[in-house]
């Protein structure tokens, strides 16, 4: 990788092998423009265009102070047109592309070349004579056992379904209470939508602590478009969505969380995080990954899950928790 590199107004930059970019505006055009999000979105900075050779991509407005860009395999350019005085900073990350697809299949075996030709037979031997049959020998003595072999590895770890909830009417919040102490990790499985119009993204607390107390980031690709999101001193931590009512019928929002080593009291609580939501109707597909913090040492003995509008969850939804040894 190369960089950073300091860029003002238009041209084409040379790049490494990046899977990401890291954009910094240094300077803000007097023109700009500022939205209503949180961190504040910017208009009119400027434009970035991904290439790969003279072939460019779509281009994407600079509208954060920070942001990151996700790079297709081979991008090896960056075409830039920045607005009056402003100035950027892009330094190349080596992250993995999330465009970059499982390897494919072999290919099919080639075609059986043709058999050679068969050389000539060799001439027969002489028969030889055949000999006398020998006496059978006596049946020697039984050998002793021998030692026992090493103890094969461990098997892998196994997974036990601790609760099942399944909604069978709509609720402000799911909880798993007097979560058992005999595992060493959790596992929670959620699937499903609101029942409310709107959708929502669905929040997650443990022990009960409405403190600010949670730090959580998640960065999510759909349709060739990457999304950030995050927050630190939260009241909760955010994982992914659930559509709405107002959405098609028979979508649903899916998350899946890992909470390692939930019994200990050693360190702060870690999970790691993924999420799916896919709504073909609309041409929505949003595949999300992430991780949160709770700055306890307690174990883990509950987990409530809600929705950040404070909506009800749908009849229907699923949630499941599996202890891991």
């Amino acid at each position: 990788m190369a960089g950073p590199y300091s860029l003002t107004g238009s041209g084409i930059q040379t790049l490494g092998v990046a899977g990401a970019l890291e954009i910094e505006v240094t300077t803000l055009p007097a023109g700009r423009g500022m939205g209503a999000a949180n961190p504040s979105n910017w208009y009119h900075v400027g434009l970035l265009r991904p290439m790969i050779g003279d072939y460019a991509f779509p281009p994407i407005p600079i509208d954060a102070t920070k942001q990151i860009i996700a790079l297709a395999n081979g991008v090896d350019k960056l075409g830039y047109a920045l607005e009056g005085s402003a100035a950027i900073t892009v330094t190349e990350l080596a992250t993995p592309s999330p465009w970059q697809g499982p390897q494919g299949p072999p290919g099919s075996s080639g075609a059986t070349g043709p058999t050679g030709p068969t050389g000539p037979t060799g001439p027969t031997g002489a028969t030889g004579p055949t000999g006398a049959v020998g006496a059978t020998g006596a049946t020697g003595a039984t050998g002793a056992t021998g030692a026992t072999g090493a103890t094969g590895a461990a098997g892998s770890a196994g997974s036990t379904l601790i609760q099942e909830q399944i909604l069978a009417s709509a609720v402000a919040s799911v909880t798993f209470s007097s979560i058992p102490n005999t595992y060493r990790h959790l596992r929670l499985y959620c699937q499903g939508r609101m029942a409310s119009s709107a959708n929502s993204t669905i929040r997650f607390r443990l022990n009960g602590d409405t403190g600010a107390h949670y730090s959580w980031d998640q960065f999510w690709n759909s349709g060739g478009a990457p999304g950030y999101g995050y927050g630190s001193a939260d009241t909760a931590f955010t994982v992914g969505y659930f559509w709405g009512t107002s959405d098609p019928a028979g979508e649903s929002g899916v998350q899946r969380l890992w909470l390692p080593n939930y019994t200990s009291t050693t360190y702060n609580k870690s999970v790691e995080t993924d999420w799916v939501l896919i709504q073909d109707g609309l041409g929505s597909i949003y595949r999300g990954q992430g991780a949160a913090r709770w700055a306890s040492t307690a174990a883990i003995t509950s987990i409530t899950i809600f929705a950040s509008t404070g909506s009800n969850l749908g009849i229907g939804s699923l949630f499941q928790l599996y202890g891991e040894t």
